[in-house]
């Protein structure tokens, strides 16, 4: 019998929320509110259109904009 495979197709950001569930998984209620906070960070999350990574990172800048976001994996500025 030959083996069955099955493919999900998650991206990124279900990746992400799966190990976040699998990380709080068997928690007290008190911990289940930083799982909500986690998986809402996520979904809220910019995504790099360089590389697709989603660690993007908001600072504050000196010139004519308040703030720019670069992603920290690529080092490319993020629109």
């Amino acid at each position: 019998m030959k083996d069955l495979t099955i493919n999900l197709g998650f991206n990124k950001r279900s990746q992400l929320k799966l190990k976040a569930i699998a990380k709080h998984t068997g928690v007290m209620a008190k911990e289940l509110e930083a799982l909500a906070d986690e998986l809402e960070a996520i979904d809220n999350a910019i995504e790099c259109p360089h590389c697709g990574s989603l660690e993007v990172t908001t600072y504050m800048t000196d010139s004519g904009k308040p703030y720019e976001c670069k992603c920290d994996k690529c080092n490319q500025l993020v629109e």
